[in-house]
């Protein structure tokens, strides 16, 4: 009965491999140059993602992606945030 194929959960071991953790940015360096949100502002976006808002003054710009608004930042502002490692 068990050469013919059949196998069952309790019959097999799986060995499973978890893989590293990769680290992550810490995204505090960018707090300096957020504002918070308008009372008519999401905080969050659809994804629950953070938003990120820029807080230099007669700038409306926001999105959900630390790079991206790095980016922005070097950009617009001459302002170079490098990113932090957890």
């Amino acid at each position: 009965m068990g050469e013919s194929g059949d196998s069952t959960a309790s019959n097999d071991l799986v060995r499973r491999t978890s893989r590293p953790k990769k680290k992550r940015q810490n995204r505090y360096e960018l707090r300096p140059y957020t504002r918070k949100p308008a009372s008519y502002e999401p905080s969050r976006a659809p994804d629950n993602n953070v938003l990120f808002y820029c807080g230099q003054e007669g700038y409306n710009w926001v999105h959900q992606v630390a790079s991206n608004f790095r980016k922005h930042l070097k950009s617009k502002h001459d302002i170079d945030v490098k990113p932090t490692w957890s």
